[in-house]
């Protein structure tokens, strides 16, 4: 009995392209393009997630398009992406069409209007209004874009509505509110993720270190389901918690015997979560329960040259699938002609092979 996942591992330590030193942020684009702030090598990593290729922005260094330890991610409905280029103290936008980078703020740390300190997670509302967690300001930062201007979103304080050292900003589906993690190293190691409408007035503390408030120590990244689910890399417990139902409603999905002090989390819309394993110095790709895992199923006269084979599936919208056959099972598969990078739709897809050499094959369907 029990509750089993499947997931996938991506990247180990290192420098080279695909791998990682401490990933602290993953976000995923509604194209399913996977970003990750690969922070101590000082880059951004993007992976094409229907051919497995991986690209590279930026270096380390102070210019425009460099990064000095990026963590936070995020990105808005023109598909521009924003860095937090926290060891730099400053914001980054990277324009979709031009690929032009501008900066907010500057090399060194600073309290001021647009200033940071260690900023360390961002999020973008669907005005393009930018919040900062200004971490060791203690406060969450608002960029309002119609004016041009900065101001204190969220103000220092122990008490609820108020922030200590905020980790990790997300907004709802809807953008009506938004989900700020913080934690105060002064009191016992307190942390709790608190709800906040769009125009900074507190709602509720939907999670805390109480154990009958998630038992949370230092949630960072966080993300949302198409149920509306909550899930939070709850770091210094090394594990991934999910909610529907706050401030009790919390439970682990996987833990410390997997990760090692994750550091974000990100949804894709095909029920998969991509979780940032920044202790491991990697990626894990996590099917939640939901995915469809019906079994390829074929029907016809194997062996028999142009009598058709038809393998049928049951298919998922947003995928890619080909077809792929072997003569035994311990030889390479190989692709289907015809039959690579289909379209995926809601139900059963099906395949017909004629197989006019009249062998013998054993088939499967790869999704991606």
């Amino acid at each position: 009995r029990g509750t089993y996942y499947q997931y996938l591992i991506y990247g180990s330590y290192g420098t080279n392209i695909g791998f990682f030193n401490k990933p602290r942020s993953v976000w995923i684009d509604s194209r399913h393009t996977l970003y990750v702030a690969d922070s101590l090598n000082h880059r951004i990593q993007i992976r094409d997630q229907r051919t497995d290729n991986w690209t590279v922005w930026g270096n380390q260094g102070t210019g425009a398009g460099q990064f000095n330890q990026p963590i936070g991610l995020a990105m808005d409905p023109s598909f521009n992406l924003y860095v937090v280029d926290s060891g730099n103290n400053r914001v980054q936008k990277r324009d979709a069409q031009s690929g032009i980078w501008t900066v907010y703020g500057g090399t060194l740390p600073g309290n001021g209007a647009g200033q940071f300190s260690g900023p360390h997670d961002i999020a973008v509302d669907t005005a393009t209004n930018m919040y900062v967690a200004d971490l060791y300001n203690n406060r969450v930062q608002k960029y309002t874009a119609q004016l041009g201007t900065w101001s204190t979103f969220i103000t220092n304080g122990f008490v609820d509505g108020r922030v200590r050292y905020p980790g990790g900003l997300l907004f709802d589906p809807g953008a009506t509110n938004l989900y700020v993690a913080d934690h105060d190293t002064t009191s016992n190691g307190y942390s709790r993720i608190q709800k906040f409408r769009s125009d900074g007035l507190f709602t509720a503390r939907v999670g805390s270190s109480y154990d009958y408030e998630g038992d949370l120590l230092r949630p960072r990244g966080m993300c949302f389901n198409n149920a509306a689910t909550l899930f939070s890399a709850d770091m210094d417990n090394s594990r991934v918690v999910t909610a529907s139902n706050f401030p009790s409603g919390w439970s682990t999905l996987i833990g410390n015997t997997v990760l090692n002090m994750p550091e974000d989390t990100a949804y894709d819309s095909r029920d998969y979560l991509c979780i940032a394993d920044s202790g491991n110095h990697r990626l894990l790709f996590l099917s939640l329960p939901n995915v469809n895992t019906n079994a390829v199923t074929g029907m016809g006269i194997a062996g028999d040259p142009f009598a058709g084979f038809t393998i049928t599936w049951n298919g998922v919208a947003g995928w890619l699938y080909a077809v792929q056959y072997t003569p035994t099972t311990t030889i390479s598969w190989a692709d289907l002609p015809g039959f690579v990078n289909l379209q995926g739709t809601n139900g059963l897809m099906s395949c017909t092979d004629t197989n006019t050499l009249g062998t013998w094959r054993f088939y499967r369907v790869t999704a991606y």
